[in-house]
């Protein structure tokens, strides 16, 4: 199922990333309720997140640590997050995590801190 919304119509471009579509909406609506005029983009998978993210310039992106939570270990939002990272345009955008894991300090840490 591919589940990917814009919603909006003026102001800052907002990616969401996440794969339970209630804390989506949640997550939509806390947005809006801080921002009415932002265009919000929404999606619960990395393909889809990939063409908004080549097709649009975002200017925030809400990224779940975990899309894939079938398979045992998935970092996949934080994968999501290094191509990000490797763009030019987005070096600085920020990137918002949410989800759970063990030590998500240390896994982030370990992903965007070299040594």
């Amino acid at each position: 199922q591919k589940d990917v919304k814009k919603e909006g119509v003026m102001g800052r471009n907002c990616l969401i990333v996440l794969k339970d579509s209630q804390q989506r909406e949640r997550l939509r609506q806390l947005v809006l309720d801080v921002k009415k005029d932002c265009v919000l983009w929404e999606t619960d998978n990395l393909k889809d997140a990939y063409q908004i993210l080549l097709e649009n310039s975002i200017d925030v992106f809400f990224i779940d640590v975990v899309l894939d939570h079938e398979k045992k270990g998935d970092i996949s939002g934080i994968r999501l997050a290094r191509i990000i990272r490797e763009m030019s345009c987005y070096i600085f955008t920020p990137i918002i995590f949410i989800g759970t894991l063990e030590d998500p300090e240390k896994i982030l840490y370990k992903a965007y801190h070299k040594n």
